[in-house]
């Protein structure tokens, strides 16, 4: 299977943003069919219906501020090349599986975890440092 998911992590001790959804958006400028799903508001990932907006166009699909809860469901979609799309009258098919970025906030702990059950994937760890009246904004690949 080829490496199409990118999961951007991390987690500041203070609750501060640490530039997830920013790297997310920036790695989302290569692609022209983009879909946004914001993970904040979502009741059941394994709804059918929360992809609906997905179809055959779909380059990338950018799953947001996704809770470490829904993640068996996550790594099953992750090692997967299809995907189950269906709308509200529309009629449910089966399509290849657009790249992915995935951002959660969690630690090294949680993701060490990830790692063996999706050995596809590309990790990134953000932070943002305060320094004085300046934040500099890291990514680092881990």
């Amino acid at each position: 299977m080829k490496t199409n998911t990118t999961i951007i992590y991390g987690k500041n001790s203070t609750d501060t943003p640490t530039g997830k959804s920013f790297l997310a958006n920036q790695i989302s400028l290569n692609y022209d069919q983009v879909i946004f799903i914001p993970g904040r508001h979502l009741q059941r990932i394994d709804d059918p219906f929360f992809h609906n907006d997905v179809d055959e166009s779909t380059e990338l699909i950018i799953l947001d501020d996704i809770s470490d809860d829904y993640f068996s469901y996550i790594i099953s979609l992750i090692n997967s090349d299809k995907l189950l799309i269906s709308g509200q009258g529309k009629r449910t098919k089966v399509i290849e599986r657009p790249a992915m970025i995935i951002t959660i906030a969690t630690d090294d702990e949680f993701i060490n975890k990830l790692k063996s059950k999706i050995p596809n994937c590309k990790f990134i760890r953000t932070t943002i440092d305060d320094k004085g009246s300046s934040r500099i904004f890291l990514a680092k690949r881990v």
